[in-house]
């Protein structure tokens, strides 16, 4: 039969490492107890009962390694949870807001966007790179200076106007 440890006031070892357990989420050996009243983390008064609160709180302040894994936030952590929330808000919003805006087609990928620049791109070099071999016989024989000038306009004014679809023309 196992050895039954009491404290003072009949409350036993076993039964406080019991209260202790569930109020740390993990098991207590009565050992430990006795360790914490060697220690002098808490105290057992003669004649008087256990006070587990009381217990709990002396064990609070003291340097007991399963308390000080849990101290109280300073006002610094708090801000800084506080912003590390807000910020988290304000993200989650922004994705709420995009996803919308993506819905509507008012948010477009920024890949598809580079591909359309780049075929922009393509289409007007290779119209522009080809308007010098276009009016090169028509100015040939032009010794006029605002001829020449704007054969060469008209012909890049009509490459960029065929760059623009019909629909976005004004």
């Amino acid at each position: 039969m196992a050895k039954s440890h009491t404290l003072p006031g009949n409350v036993s070892v076993a039964d406080f490492a019991s209260v202790m357990a569930s109020r740390l989420g993990r098991p207590i050996h009565v050992n430990t107890i006795y360790g914490w009243r060697r220690k002098g983390w808490i105290q057992f008064a003669d004649g008087e009962g256990l006070d587990a609160d009381a217990a709990v709180k002396a064990l609070r302040s003291s340097p007991c390694p399963l308390f000080s894994a849990d101290p109280e936030p300073t006002e610094v952590e708090v801000e800084a949870r506080a912003e590390a929330e807000r910020r988290r808000a304000v993200a989650q919003a922004d994705r709420e807001e995009m996803r919308a805006e993506a819905e509507r087609g008012l948010l477009v990928r920024r890949d598809a966007v580079q591909a359309m620049l780049f075929g922009a791109s393509r289409a007007i070099r290779d119209r522009l790179g080809a308007v010098a071999a276009r009016v090169a016989p028509r100015v040939a024989g032009s010794s006029d200076v605002a001829v020449c000038t704007r054969i060469v306009q008209d012909e890049i004014q009509q490459a960029l106007e065929e760059l623009v679809p019909a629909d976005l023309r004004g």
